[in-house]
């Protein structure tokens, strides 16, 4: 869960005083692109489930981007020096994701363990119930 100690009200005049970089501005979180970093890393430990800047997503954008340390928080994402309030929604398949690989382990997952995970997270998604 995100660690807000502020309350909404504080959150939107927040965002709303100043402007603030938004924290995935162009950026496109693509399913495909994530198998295919967790294939190349198939027996590497690709991240830390419940870890907001070292879970395996947090280090697939942290990595495939280059310009900073990302990190995943509940249904959120985005850089770690930008407000929180900058951040972004995740897509759906994200979510999933980081959600359902947090309920299986909560210690470091190889690319390998993350993709069985992933590909239960496409499935279920392209189950006619999902749709």
């Amino acid at each position: 869960m995100r660690l807000l100690t502020l309350c909404l009200g504080d959150i939107f005049s927040c965002c709303s005083s100043f402007q603030l970089p938004k924290g995935g501005d162009c950026l496109d979180l693509h399913l495909d692109e994530f198998g295919a970093w967790l294939c190349a890393r198939e027996y590497d430990v690709v991240g830390l489930p419940r870890s907001c800047y070292h879970s395996p997503l947090a280090c697939w954008l942290s990595d495939s981007l280059g310009d900073g340390i990302y990190g995943i928080d509940g249904q959120w994402y985005g850089r770690a020096l930008y407000e929180s309030c900058s951040w972004r929604l995740l897509l759906r398949w994200a979510v999933l994701f980081a959600s359902w690989l947090e309920n299986v382990t909560s210690l470091p997952v190889t690319g390998l363990e993350a993709l069985e995970v992933l590909a239960r997270v496409e499935l279920a998604l392209r189950s006619p119930v999902a749709a």
